[in-house]
């Protein structure tokens, strides 16, 4: 059995022209699973219906090595990216 380094706490994001569905969601996810193999990840989740779906769900009860964890309904100071958004609006 290999040891898993602790590398502490890391974001990690994908970025991809259009919108997310589910299946692009899980095979981006799949991927997830591969880079950080044999480590916990916790995907922090907002209202995007790609997170919600019936498919999604049923995949992520699957992942003994992924958490699900969501954002409130409105929470900008949760959610980084809201504060870029909320400053890129405003120039």
């Amino acid at each position: 059995m290999q040891a898993v380094l602790d590398r502490g706490a890391r974001l990690c994001f994908h970025l991809k022209p259009g919108s997310y569905d589910t299946a692009g969601l899980i095979e981006v996810l799949e991927q997830m699973k591969v880079f950080y193999r044999g480590e916990r990840v916790v995907l922090v989740r907002d209202g995007l219906s790609a997170h919600w779906s019936r498919a999604m769900r049923a995949w992520g009860t699957e992942q003994d090595w992924l958490t699900l964890e969501r954002l409130p309904a409105y929470a900008p100071e949760l959610n980084p990216l809201e504060l870029l958004w909320s400053s890129l609006k405003k120039t």
